[in-house]
């Protein structure tokens, strides 16, 4: 990816976009060198939209989960605030998990921008292990939650 690339990674949709940096070439701005200066690649993080278990169970990487109708209109408003970004500021490339619920959520951004959705097998949910599906209420009394929530980086699950 060239500096002046802007991804867009569909982990998710059911919120909007908040980053508002310009990833191109801005040809009014010169290093002494007379040479344009180039900004920073953008990337803009999605997370997926709303299935019929969120906020009840962990699914973890279980495959089969897709989109509620709520999160397909989540998806849907996705690509339109996406559309609108790339009217002042092109989106070159669309990211997905290959979870279904992700793939669903950037298939609707790649309608709206006509841009194919790419599938990065590394954009994974974190592996839950033996937690995968299990109840959110279930999970929140045992003692390893409190570790999972404030500090997941040093937590293994079982």
């Amino acid at each position: 990816m060239t500096p002046t690339d802007e991804s867009f990674t569909a982990e998710a949709a059911a919120a909007g976009t908040g980053a508002d940096s310009d990833a191109d070439v801005d040809a009014a701005a010169a290093h002494s060198s007379g040479a344009p200066e180039e900004r920073a690649t953008v990337i803009l993080l999605v997370r997926h939209g709303a299935t019929a278990t969120t906020g009840s169970v962990l699914p973890g990487r279980a495959p089969g989960l897709h989109l509620a109708a709520t999160g397909r209109d989540q998806a849907r408003r996705v690509g339109e605030r996406l559309l609108e970004r790339h009217a002042r500021q092109p989106i070159r490339a669309l990211y997905s998990s290959p979870l279904e619920r992700a793939h669903e959520t950037a298939e609707a951004s790649a309608l709206a921008l006509g841009l194919p959705v790419q599938v990065e097998q590394g954009l994974l949910e974190c592996e839950v292990g033996e937690w995968t599906g299990r109840s959110l209420s279930e999970l929140s009394g045992l003692p390893e939650w409190r570790t999972v929530q404030s500090s997941p980086s040093t937590f293994r699950f079982p």
